[in-house]
């Protein structure tokens, strides 16, 4: 099988205009360039629970306080959390339109085809954005290097390479039309092309490739031709 409608150079070319990864130096310290408060962990807290409750990126929280691993915050612990950028009246209407529940999605020949999350386990702290001005047209998933990153659905491999400083190590697999599913920052990559995987079959591993900062995976759904916003595919 190959992608018919779209040449893969010429969707790595329209796919380099929309992904729009962090590329900074190194962790931040919360040693100055800040305006925001400290926290204290409070029982039950997780980094994402406590970057809504402040209006923050998840990611950027971890970066402002040196945290690798998201699970790692205690009761008790100081976190300083930076200025948000997100202006008030936005960060309300947000938190009272959540996203609708994933359900799975028909292909054109009439079946269901759920899609499960990447890499279990993982934190999501990038999500899906339109704005112009915040253009991500997929979602970005922090989890130790070498988590397993798995195919979210089965389908061939239609690319694996290496776009150096932007994408890194890049699978993409084309599932059953009109869903192309793309996994990118991957440490290694345990798949050729042409191979046909099933779902959560594993795919390769999360890393930095690309120039990110921290271990990621950066995932994308592609609906003829279209990045939607994967969210809405996957299973809860």
């Amino acid at each position: 099988m190959r992608l018919n409608y779209l040449s893969i150079w010429a969707f790595l070319g329209l796919l380099s205009l929309t992904v729009g990864c962090r590329t900074s130096s190194g962790l931040r310290t919360a040693t100055g360039g800040y305006a925001g408060g400290v926290y204290t962990v409070q029982r039950g807290d997780t980094v994402h629970t406590i970057a809504q409750k402040k209006r923050v990126s998840a990611f950027d929280l971890m970066e402002v306080n040196g945290i690798l691993d998201s699970s790692a915050v205690k009761p008790g612990q100081k976190l300083y959390i930076p200025e948000s950028d997100m202006p008030l009246a936005v960060a309300k209407q947000q938190a009272k339109t959540p996203k609708p529940a994933a359900k799975a999605e028909l292909t054109t020949d009439g079946k269901k085809m759920d899609f499960a999350w990447p890499v279990k386990g993982a934190v999501l702290f990038k999500t899906f954005d339109l704005n112009p001005n915040r253009l991500y047209e997929g979602i970005a998933l922090a989890a130790p290097r070498g988590t397993p990153v798995q195919a979210a659905a089965e389908g061939e491999v239609i690319y694996v390479g290496d776009d150096g400083t932007r994408y890194g190590r890049i699978v993409i697999v084309k599932n059953a039309d009109p869903f192309v599913t793309i996994y990118a920052h991957l440490d290694a990559v345990d798949v050729t092309k042409g191979q046909q995987v099933k779902r959560l079959e594993r795919l390769g591993t999360v890393g930095t490739s690309g120039g990110v900062d921290s271990p990621r995976t950066y995932f994308q759904i592609r609906k003829n031709r279209t990045p939607v916003d994967p969210e809405l595919y996957l299973k809860q």
